[in-house]
């Protein structure tokens, strides 16, 4: 159950940093919560939300350069 409060308290996270940065918040929510249902594959519980998370922040800044902003 506390891993599921996290994984939802991620995707607010990743949405509210992205929306700060001028990005959209509700892209990048949903992307971190496909990301958190992709990772059910790792056998650690905690260390799928940390998977997730740093998976987001690295799109977000891949996504940046890309982009070229």
């Amino acid at each position: 159950m506390l891993e599921v409060a996290l994984g939802i308290a991620l995707c607010v996270i990743i949405g509210k940093i992205a929306d700060a940065d001028g990005q959209s918040g509700i892209i990048w929510g949903a992307v971190t919560f496909l990301l958190c249902f992709a990772s059910l594959a790792i056998a650690l519980p905690f260390l799928r939300i940390l998977f997730a998370g740093v998976a987001a922040v690295v799109l977000m800044i891949a996504w940046k350069a890309i982009a070229g902003r």
